[in-house]
This record gives C-alpha cells, structure tokens and sequence, in this order.
C-alpha cells in the first residue's frame, strides 16, 4: 500500500511538470505570432514550441506508463503477501 500512495505521489508530481511545459510551450507559440519579428527569431521560437510540445508529451506518457508499472507492482506484491 505504501508503494501505492508513492507512486500516485511521483506520478502526479510528473504530471504537474508537464503543465509548466506546455504553458511555456503555448507562450513560445504566442510570441512567435509577433508581426514584426526577425525570421531567425520567428525559427527559434517555433524550435522552442515544438520541443516543449515534445517535452510535455514524454512526461504525460511517462506518468502513465509509471502509474501502470507501479498499479502492477502494487498488485503483484499483493498477491505474493497473501
């Protein structure tokens, strides 16, 4: 049960990050939007957006996939308790 209550922990705490991520990632987008920007700052702030974008994905994926393992760990040493 403790291995539970940790990974929900974890979890959420990757989750939360991910939020910071995509904020930064949709203020990137809204700057690169500026009329009057060179194009070489126009390239880096799309550059910016898209790893953001990128960054945000692998930690919403990371966050299932650790909710899944732990669930599964969490069950399985349940089942070897009892």
């Amino acid at each position: 049960m403790v291995w539970g209550v940790l990974v929900v922990a974890v979890a959420t705490a990757i989750l939360f990050s991910s939020f910071f991520t995509e904020t930064w990632a949709r203020e990137a987008a809204q700057r690169a939007e500026a009329p009057d920007l060179p194009s070489h700052t126009y390239r880096s702030l799309r550059a910016r957006q898209r790893h953001m974008q990128a960054v945000t994905r692998w930690l919403r994926v990371t966050t299932v996939l650790y909710l899944l393992i732990g669930l599964f760990a969490d069950w399985l040493c349940l089942t070897l308790i009892r």
